[in-house]
């Protein structure tokens, strides 16, 4: 006799007898004279309140996924996020009572569907089934909501209200029943199994059913509305949740919630529970566990996301098959769901899908592998199928790949159908704002907070204070941020009344600046040529030192030797003392002069070098000056065969080689003058990578090709290269690297190019492996239009 029933038969002899002792009739009239028929009474009301308790417990994971869900969003989004797991529940457990229960568990017709108990069989007067009925369906109910409100998660942050309830209803009231009647069709006495139960497959509670239906729905919503704004690509910065201690307490409601997922599914209560809820512990503590370590090998910290979705993979993982694995096989099935979860969470990001809290992986892909560990791991005499070890595998790979294909094939075609009704994405507007208030006009003390902070910023008016609410933690951030603001306004008065005589010259050089372009530019324009023009005061000054050196002195006083012996020259360079050291002396002083010529020549290349950084420094300023915004025809190989003509004495002095490759390409519009600078800077800042870089070889290539409706045209240099953590910082305005370089010419090209249209950028290999910039601009036709 089972444990249960020993103690059943206990309680219904105490009940006997204290209903005898006060003249009551006794619980069952047949007790006394069949205890054992008591004894299975009992066990029924036992199976009955197990179930209920277990539906209990599968409903506190809906607050479980609320908490998760809604901790790992922003803040703006949160209270949406919250709002949908609560409707979501709402919206399954209707439709699931008026048709997924009868589709789902109801008379199958032909392993197919149900045909019965729609609305649970009752009327408006009318009862509703037995007792265990309305237990199991109470149930199922939570179920379906655990597998509708899987969506959530992943959509978060840019999904619309209206469009969610659509997907809630159609997981709801049809994708999880018709594939739960295929699986679990049967379960319901009497109401015929569907056809992948008789075929042997075996999901004890859902691993594929529930959860890899959830995730694969999941996915083609993702699909369908996009990632969110800033998540992927240049500038993209990582989205923290705004409560990760929130998100922790829903892994543990999960967690426990699971116990009445798994234990629950027995249907009763007996020996097998204790086992399933080992194995269901066991598999969700080695899968945190195994995302604990690999997210420490492979980051510098212990990831939060992935140690809770490998909690959550492992729970997911060991739901198909808790009830026949050992202890040790449910560790090896917690461990490798997180694993797979773990690597698909990073295909994804590879991928760019944008999965926010990484249902997919967590559910999808675990419940996938779950589903095959039944057979991987599982003694195949416990599967009761009649399947050995290769069948079942099959079996079960065949279960796992049909649910991908209805839940992922059917929901996407659907999905893009119900797009076509009712616009699933919210506007970028909204989306930037939150959802909190888009769609529910809903706030809160920290986004009143942000708003107030925004004003601020965007009007630059911050002598007025933020509300400040008292004995709030938002309200204390807000108290601070106003004593910092009161700080703030102290110190720009003070340096107002000590700046007001530098201000008044600054507003002159910037209406001087504000004439010919930007103000900032011309404000380096001013100090970098008085830069230069020191370096040449300073070359000037070498050049008059070598030609009014002493060397002129001692010539004069050698000729005027020379002519006092004219009569007796040979003798006197022969034979007399001071005229034998004239050959000597001579030479030596040769030898002076030309090594001061060497030092002149050089200094007078430096001067020419100066004078071109001043000449490139103007032109610069003069091309963001903006003056022309004028498009005129314009060969690209011409313009660029006249920026080349204009540094063609440096490139002879410096034997510098050009290569040029030109395609054919038609005449195209375009701001010549800016196209031109562009050039001319590109080119100069070649020429002195080369001369830095390289003592021999050096090659300037110059190309022009054509895109697609693009204009390409590289500058590409074998010299000096550029390091990798310079690459994106090179055209910041004021970066460089050179000691005295002025920092704004590669910036002001960039802004340049984008104000005709196109863009610029640069590749590099590293230091010593050369330059390549490349210049895009728009194809624009002669003969169209050009808007002024």
């Amino acid at each position: 006799m089972r444990p249960v029933r020993v103690l059943a038969s206990f309680v219904i002899g105490a009940t006997l007898l204290v209903g005898s002792a006060h003249g009551q009739e006794p619980v069952s009239p047949d007790a006394a004279a069949d205890p054992l028929a008591a004894v299975e009474q009992v066990q029924q009301l036992l199976d009955s309140a197990w179930v209920l308790i277990a539906a209990g417990l599968v409903l506190l994971m809906q607050g479980g996924f609320l908490c998760l869900e809604s901790g790992l969003s922003r803040a703006k989004n949160s209270i949406h996020v919250a709002i949908k797991n609560l409707s979501d529940f709402c919206v399954s457990a209707a439709a699931y009572w008026a048709v997924g229960f009868g589709v789902m568990f109801g008379a199958s017709y032909a392993g197919w569907f149900g045909t019965s108990d729609f609305f649970l069989g009752g009327g408006l007067f009318s009862g509703a089934g037995s007792a265990w009925l309305l237990a199991f369906f109470l149930f199922q109910i939570t179920f379906c909501g655990t597998a509708t409100t899987i969506v959530s998660g992943a959509v978060a942050e840019r999904m619309r209200f209206g469009a969610y309830l659509a997907i809630a209803i159609l997981v709801s009231g049809v994708l999880y029943p018709l594939f739960g009647h295929w699986a679990w069709g049967g379960v319901v006495p009497g109401s015929g199994a569907g056809w992948l139960a008789q075929m042997g497959f075996i999901d004890f509670a859902g691993s594929t059913v529930v959860h890899s239906l959830g995730g694969w729905v999941a996915l083609a919503a993702v699909l369908t509305i996009g990632p969110r704004i800033g998540r992927f690509g240049e500038g993209a910065t990582p989205m923290n949740g705004c409560n990760l201690p929130m998100a922790m307490l829903g892994t543990l409601l999960l967690w426990f919630g699971w116990f009445g997922f798994n234990g629950g599914s027995t249907l009763a209560m007996n020996d097998s529970v204790p086992s399933i809820l080992v194995n269901t512990s066991l598999s969700a503590a080695f899968g945190g566990l195994t995302g604990l370590v690999l997210s420490k090998l492979l980051s510098p910290h212990v990831s939060v996301g992935d140690t809770m979705n490998g909690v959550i993979a492992g729970l997911v993982g060991v739901t198909a098959c808790c009830h026949i694995l050992t202890p040790l096989a449910s560790v090896v099935v917690g461990a490798t769901s997180c694993v797979w979860c773990f690597g698909a969470t990073r295909l994804l990001e590879r991928l760019r899908i944008d999965d926010a809290v990484g249902a997919v992986p967590a559910h999808g892909v675990a419940g996938a592998w779950g589903t095959l560990c039944v057979a991987l791991l599982a003694d195949p005499a416990a599967y009761g199928t009649g399947n050995g070890f290769w069948g079942q595998l099959g079996v079960q790979a065949a279960g796992a790949g049909v649910c991908f294909v209805w839940a992922f094939g059917v929901g996407w075609v659907a999905l893009r159908a119900i797009s076509l009704v009712i616009p699933m994405r919210i506007s970028a507007a909204d989306e930037l704002k939150g959802l909190n208030i888009a769609e529910h006009g809903a706030s809160t003390e920290v986004l009143e907070l942000l708003t107030e902070m925004h004003h601020q910023q965007t009007t630059g008016e911050f002598s007025t204070r933020v509300h400040a609410e008292p004995h709030t933690e938002v309200g204390q951030i807000a108290a601070g941020y106003n004593r910092v603001l009161d700080k703030v306004n102290e110190k720009t008065q003070r340096l107002e009344q000590m700046h007001a005589e530098a201000e008044s010259l600054h507003r002159k050089l910037l209406d001087v600046a504000h004439q010919a372009g930007k103000a900032e530019i011309a404000t380096d324009v001013l100090h970098n040529v008085g830069n230069v023009l020191n370096s040449i005061n300073v070359s000037v000054g070498l050049v008059r030192e070598r030609l009014e050196a002493p060397r002129i002195e001692p010539i004069r006083k050698t000729a005027q030797l020379l002519r006092e012996h004219a009569d007796d020259e040979p003798s006197f360079l022969a034979d007399a003392e001071r005229g034998r050291l004239v050959p000597d002396y001579l030479e030596g002083l040769a030898n002076a002069l030309d090594a001061d010529n060497e030092a002149a020549v050089a200094e007078l290349g430096q001067l020419i070098d100066n004078l071109e950084h001043i000449k490139a420094i103007v032109s610069t300023q003069q091309a963001n000056a903006g003056v022309s915004g004028v498009q005129e025809p314009v060969d690209a190989a011409q313009v660029l065969g006249e920026a080349e003509t204009l540094n063609a004495s440096a490139f002879d002095r410096h034997g510098v080689e050009v290569v040029r490759q030109y395609a054919d390409l038609p005449d195209f519009m375009v701001e010549k003058q800016k196209l031109l600078q562009i050039l001319v800077n590109l080119i100069r800042n070649a020429k002195e990578a080369l001369v830095e870089g390289r003592v021999e070889g050096r090659q300037l290539t110059l190309r022009v090709t054509r895109g697609d409706e693009v204009v390409r045209i590289e500058v590409a240099d074998n010299g000096v290269g550029v390091a990798p953590e310079n690459l994106n910082k090179i055209f910041t305005h004021g970066f460089t690297t050179k000691p005295t370089g002025h920092g704004f010419g590669l910036h002001s090209c960039a802004n340049a190019a984008r104000e005709m249209g196109g863009g610029l950028f640069v590749e590099s290999e590293g230091l010593g492996l050369g330059t390549t910039f490349l210049l895009e601009l728009p194809l624009i036709p002669v003969e169209a239009p050009v808007a002024v």
